[in-house]
């Protein structure tokens, strides 16, 4: 699961820890739980649950995951904290008047195929003389 940046750390322990508890203390638990912080990663941090229980069937098992679900989705809530979702940032920076001409384009010109370059797109593309 992943847990927004912004998550202050008293807040990250105690969601780990109610998670924990909750997993622990559950009827159906076989004492095999693991809440972690799992990786800092691109977008959030991620926090790794792995509770076991001990259940019959298909349908059981499916409905001891809801009820999981749910009721981390309560702790999380609870605490204040925000799950997270892949996000990107992107900075953009306005160009200096000095840089630009005055229709706007960028006094760059190595954009601009010279004859060397388009010989050799010739040749790449089997057009040209070797």
């Amino acid at each position: 699961m992943n847990l927004t940046y912004d998550t202050p750390e008293d807040r990250l322990q105690k969601v780990l820890a109610d998670i924990k508890s909750w997993g622990d203390t559950h009827p159906r638990n076989n004492d095999r739980n693991v809440v972690t912080v799992y990786n800092l990663g691109a977008s959030a941090i991620e926090v790794w649950v792995e509770i076991y229980f001990e259940y019959i069937g298909w349908e059981e098992w499916m409905q001891l995951r809801s009820d999981s679900i749910l009721h981390i989705m309560s702790i999380i809530k609870d605490n204040n904290v925000k799950f997270a979702y892949p996000t990107q940032t992107i900075h953009l920076q306005k160009a200096h008047q000095d840089d630009a001409t005055a229709d706007g384009n960028l006094n760059d010109t190595t954009h601009k195929p010279n004859a060397e370059s388009r010989q050799k797109q010739r040749e790449y593309e089997g057009d040209g003389e070797s």
